[in-house]
């Protein structure tokens, strides 16, 4: 589906490079697809990045949890969700994307 290939182009170009140097043409261009069709599909190039932050639905309640538990080791413990997180590979690109 033309969706799914321009939500993976995005993430790849979003991660290599950032937000500001990354345009909708070299995006369409690496899905294979028009630029029009990507503005149809999610209407700006902003509203695209936010599509590829695909980050876990548990992630709010996991980071409650976290935050809610022991302070002494608070730290170390959003270090490691972060890192599981960046090391992902479905979500991995996304965090690249969002530093």
């Amino acid at each position: 589906m033309s969706r799914d290939r321009v939500l993976q182009a995005a993430r790849t170009r979003f991660a290599e490079r950032s937000f500001a140097t990354t345009t909708v043409r070299a995006i369409a261009a690496a899905a294979g697809v028009n630029p029009a069709l990507v503005l149809r599909l999610f209407g700006s190039k902003r509203e695209l990045f936010l599509a590829t932050l695909h980050l876990p639905t548990r992630l709010r309640d996991d980071m409650a949890e976290l935050v809610g538990s022991d302070p002494d080791d608070l730290g170390e413990r959003l270090v490691r969700r972060y890192l599981a997180l960046w090391q992902d590979p479905v979500t991995g690109p996304s965090v690249t994307a969002m530093v």
